[in-house]
């Protein structure tokens, strides 16, 4: 499977962007006594272990979830560097997982998680890069990336080696 890896440059973008009044953002992260993310699969643990034992190369594994009407409606994680991305600098931390719930999906609600994302990294001091990565096929979340600051940076390739997935960098 191909992929797209993007990189964000300009941090003026997102803090002109003004995020929904009637989204409710909720911002999880690990603890000792919460070991996952609410509404995820629990193969997320895997994360929280990489959290813990150091595997991610710095503590900013988050997850965001954005509520409408009391439900769930997106939600995103924000994943440190960790082996499986070269590209990656220590600090720096990648948006993945952006998803959009059927029912809410054409609102314009994932650009205000991203946004409402990239706002919470920079009030918490965050000055390294943000990455972005997606399917070469999945047109919608290439334009959410694009709107939302990210420049297409290189392309990927996924490749299963030994059980586990590996990728391979174009620049």
């Amino acid at each position: 499977m191909n992929i797209l890896i993007y990189k964000y440059h300009s941090r003026d973008v997102y803090k002109r962007l003004q995020v929904h009044q009637d989204l409710q953002f909720e911002v999880w992260k690990p603890r000792w006594n919460d070991w996952f993310p609410k509404g995820y699969p629990k193969k997320y643990i895997l994360f929280t272990f990489f959290y813990f034992c150091g595997i991610f190369k710095n503590k900013s594994y988050h997850v965001v979830s954005g509520y409408k009407d009391k439900k769930k409606a997106c939600s995103l994680m924000i994943v440190p560097k960790f082996f499986k991305w070269s590209f990656m600098q220590k600090n720096d931390v990648q948006l993945i997982y952006v998803k959009t719930y059927k029912e809410f999906r054409g609102l314009g609600l994932a650009t205000d998680m991203l946004q409402f994302s990239m706002n919470y990294l920079d009030s918490i001091h965050f000055q390294n890069d943000m990455w972005y990565v997606t399917d070469e096929g999945n047109l919608a979340s290439q334009k959410l990336a694009t709107k939302n600051g990210f420049e297409l940076y290189s392309q990927g390739q996924k490749k299963n080696l030994f059980l586990t997935e590996t990728l391979i960098f174009k620049k």
